[in-house]
C-alpha cells in the first residue's frame, strides 16, 4: 500500500500552502505573527483577497460572504476551515497527526 501521508525530509518549523500567483511577503508576516504569538496554534488560514478583481466583482471571485461572515461564525465556534490555499502551519502539528494526506480529491483536480 502506498504511503498516503507526506512528511518532508527537510525539517522546518513552519510550512506554507499558497497558490502560485500569490504575493507572499505581507501575507506571511501577518500569518506567522499568530503562530509566533501563541505556541498552541497549529495552523493559520487566511481569507483569500485579491487586488485585481473587476469593479463590483461580477463573478463573486472574492467570495466575500464566506470571508466576511462565515469565517467569523466559524472562528467563534472554534472551527477551522481551509479552502486549499493561504495557510501556514506549524511543522510539529503536522508531525503530531502523522503527516498530511497527499492522495485526495480537491476542487483543483
Amino acid at each position: 500500500m502506498p504511503n498516503l501521508y507526506y512528511t518532508a525530509r527537510v525539517k522546518t518549523e513552519l510550512l506554507a500552502g499558497l497558490d502560485a500567483d500569490m504575493i507572499p511577503e505581507r501575507w506571511l508576516r501577518a500569518c506567522v505573527a499568530h503562530l509566533a504569538r501563541d505556541l498552541k496554534v497549529g495552523v493559520v488560514c487566511s481569507a483569500q483577497l485579491f487586488y485585481n478583481v473587476p469593479h463590483n466583482d461580477p463573478l463573486n471571485q472574492q467570495n466575500s460572504i464566506n470571508w466576511l461572515y462565515m469565517d467569523i461564525i466559524r472562528d467563534h465556534a472554534g472551527l477551522g476551515w481551509n479552502l486549499g490555499s493561504g495557510l501556514v502551519f506549524r511543522r510539529e502539528a503536522v508531525d503530531d497527526i502523522g503527516g498530511f494526506p497527499t492522495d485526495c480529491l480537491v476542487k483543483d483536480i
